[in-house]
C-alpha cells in the first residue's frame, strides 16, 4: 500500500513539474517570436499601364443647302428615296410607286411584292424548285409481300377473227401494279398473235388494292395469265 502511494505521489509531482517548465518556456520566449511576414500589396506603376486617351474625331463634313433658285449643281446629290435633309413645312402625302416602273424593275430581275398600303422590292428573289423525288423500281413478289389484291375486273373481248378461227389458248403477260394499285405497264411473255391486244386492253383496265412490305406499300411486278376459250 505504501509503494503504490509513492508511486502516484512521484508521477503527480512529475506531471506538475512538467508542466511548470512549459510555462515559463512560453513566458521566457514570448519576447523572441519570429516578426510576421509583410502583406503583400499590389502597386500600380504609371510607367506600365496607361490610360485610353479620348480619340480625336475627323470633322463631321455637313451637305451645303441653299435656298438660291440656281444652287441645284453645288448641292450634294441625294437620291429621290432617301430621307430628306431639310425638315418640311408641312406635311405632304405619300407618292405612290409608278407601276411602270415597278414592271420595269420586275422585268430586270427585281421582284416586287405588294403588301398592304406598301411595297416590298426584293433583288434575285426566285422560288426554289420541287424536291425530286427518285421513282421507286418496282420488285418480284416474294414470301415477304402482301401481294395486290384485284378489286376492278375487266374481261378480255374475244377477237372476231379468233373466233372464226376457232382460235384458243393463254397469253401470259408480265404487268407493274404501282403504289396507286394502277397497272403502270404490261408486256408480252408468251404471246397468241390474234388474242395479244385483247389480253393486255382487259389488263391495262384492272385495278389493285397494292402491294404492302413491312406495312407500306410498294410497285411489285406479277404474271398474269389470260385464258382464251370458246366452251
Amino acid at each position: 500500500m505504501t509503494k503504490r502511494f509513492g508511486i502516484a505521489l512521484f508521477s503527480v509531482a512529475s506531471h506538475l513539474t512538467a508542466g511548470i517548465t512549459i510555462l515559463v518556456l512560453s513566458l521566457v520566449s514570448a519576447d523572441t517570436m519570429p516578426a510576421p511576414h509583410r502583406v503583400l500589396a499590389f502597386t500600380f506603376d504609371e510607367r506600365v499601364v496607361q490610360l485610353p486617351r479620348d480619340i480625336e474625331l475627323p470633322p463631321q463634313v455637313r451637305p451645303r443647302t441653299t435656298n438660291a433658285p440656281n444652287a441645284g449643281a453645288s448641292a450634294v446629290p441625294v437620291s429621290a428615296p432617301a430621307a430628306p435633309v431639310i425638315a418640311p413645312r408641312e406635311i405632304q402625302p405619300e407618292t405612290p410607286l409608278n407601276v411602270a416602273t415597278a414592271d420595269a424593275r420586275s422585268s430586270a430581275g427585281v421582284h416586287v411584292v405588294e403588301s398592304g398600303g406598301g411595297i416590298i422590292e426584293g433583288v434575285g428573289v426566285a422560288e426554289l424548285p420541287p424536291p425530286v423525288v427518285p421513282p421507286v423500281t418496282p420488285i418480284r413478289l416474294h414470301s415477304g409481300i402482301v401481294a395486290p389484291r384485284k378489286i376492278h375486273d375487266v374481261t378480255p373481248i374475244y377477237p372476231a377473227t379468233a373466233r372464226t378461227l376457232r382460235l384458243e389458248g393463254m397469253v401470259i403477260l408480265e404487268a407493274v401494279i404501282g403504289v396507286d394499285g394502277r397497272v403502270e405497264s404490261a408486256r408480252v411473255l408468251r404471246s397468241l398473235p390474234l388474242l395479244d391486244e385483247a389480253a393486255l386492253g382487259a389488263v391495262r383496265q384492272w385495278r389493285f388494292a397494292p402491294a404492302r412490305l413491312n406495312n407500306e406499300v410498294v410497285p411489285v411486278v406479277m404474271t398474269v395469265t389470260i385464258n382464251f376459250s370458246l366452251h
